[in-house]
Parts: C-alpha cells; sequence; structure tokens
C-alpha cells in the first residue's frame, strides 16, 4: 500500500484500508460480509464472491462494516469495478487462502477501487491503489517475522494489545505487517513507515528483540 501522503483525508483512509481485511459488501442491495486481501502487485483488493455477486451492476464495499462501534468516523464505501480471475493461474488467489482460508463461494474477482468516500471526503480510487514498493522483499521479511512465533506473539500483543494464539505473517509493507490468528487477520503497525526493506527489517528485529 501506499506509504503516507500531504492529504490528511486519503492518509486516513489508506490506514483504514490497510487496518482491516473484512468489510460489508453491498451489491445491488444484498448485503453480506466479505473478507479480502491488497494484491502487492497493484494495489487492487482480492475477494472470493458467489456468481450474483460477482454479477451485480453495482458494488459497494463497506471497511470496516458500519454498524461496529466507533466505524462512522474513519469507515470507507469503496465504489469497486469487478473482474473474475481464475485461481489456477492468479496466484494471489494463494495470498488470499493463506490469510483467510477458502470457503467455497464459487467466485474470485479482482475488485478495482473507482471511488472512495469516506465521512467528510470523497477521492479517487487510485490514491488508495498503489503497488508494494518492497514486494519483492517481502518473502525474506515475512520469514524474518516467522522464524520466531513466540517471539513474533508478543511483538503483536505490544503493537495491538491482543494475544494472538499462534500468529503467522502473512503479508508485510512499508506501514507494517499482517498476521492470521485464531481471531481473522490482525494489523501491526510500525511507529512510522520504513524507507526500504533493510529499514523495515531493522524495525521487525527490533520489535523482535523486544518481545
Amino acid at each position: 500500500m501506499s506509504q503516507e501522503t500531504d492529504h490528511p483525508a486519503i492518509d486516513r483512509a489508506q490506514r483504514t484500508l490497510r487496518q482491516y481485511r473484512e468489510g460489508a459488501l453491498d451489491t445491488d442491495g444484498a448485503v453480506h460480509r466479505r473478507r479480502f486481501i491488497i494484491d502487492p502487485a497493484d494495489g487492487s483488493l482480492i475477494l472470493e464472491l458467489t456468481p450474483a455477486e460477482l454479477g451485480a451492476s453495482q458494488s459497494v464495499l463497506h471497511v470496516p462494516e458500519e454498524e461496529l462501534p466507533g466505524a462512522a468516523d474513519t469507515s470507507l464505501q469503496l465504489l469497486l469495478s469487478l473482474e473474475e480471475i481464475d485461481p489456477e493461474t492468479a496466484f494471489v488467489c494463494d495470498r488470499f487462502i493463506a490469510a483467510h482460508g477458502r470457503r467455497s463461494l464459487g467466485r474470485w474477482a479482482r475488485a478495482r477501487i473507482e471511488t472512495a468516500r469516506t465521512s467528510d471526503s470523497v477521492m479517487p480510487g487510485e490514491d488508495l491503489m498503489a503497488p508494494n514498493p518492497i514486494r519483492a522483499d517481502e518473502g525474506r521479511l515475512l520469514r524474518l517475522l516467522n522464524a520466531d512465533r513466540a517471539a513474533l506473539r508478543k511483538g503483536v500483543l505490544a503493537l495491538t494489545g491482543l494475544d494472538v494464539d499462534e500468529p503467522l505473517a502473512v503479508a508485510c509493507d512499508p506501514c507494517g505487517f499482517d498476521v492470521r490468528g485464531g481471531v481473522g487477520v490482525i494489523r501491526g503497525e510500525f511507529e512510522s513507515p520504513g524507507e526500504d526493506a533493510d529499514a523495515i527489517a531493522r524495525t521487525i528485529e527490533a520489535l523482535l528483540r523486544g518481545a
């Protein structure tokens, strides 16, 4: 995902999108909770959907679900354009399964954000979509995070206040990392974005040592 910008509304929207991996998807008036991941190649969202959802004329993803306590001030409404992808050739679907498991809804989609709306701002979706600049080094950083799972558990607790049983880091970007645990996918945010993969590695090492 993008690093911080000079636009507070965009920064807030980016942080919200990084923080959550689940939202309420409204497809032509039918609303269901759906999980997603962010494709590090281009910043689009990857979702597993039903055939009816994939064929909807309009799709809006609310992140987080608006009925959650305190969500109104930060929630995003993302107008999506959906494109079906083949899990046999789109390997990013394996990344989704690593984070969430598979729910066998029947179809896979790449969702591009057309427009994003918050309580006080509207912005083009391209402001929230960008390649992960450290994606070439992500595997190395994930191995570093997962090398000591006990230390990772303590590090996640220090960053989030959540004690995640058997955590597994499944994604990393300049601003933080995603961990799969018994309560779903948890986001751990660094104090400040890393300038490059080596700086992020040092931040991770310090986090694990401190744990």
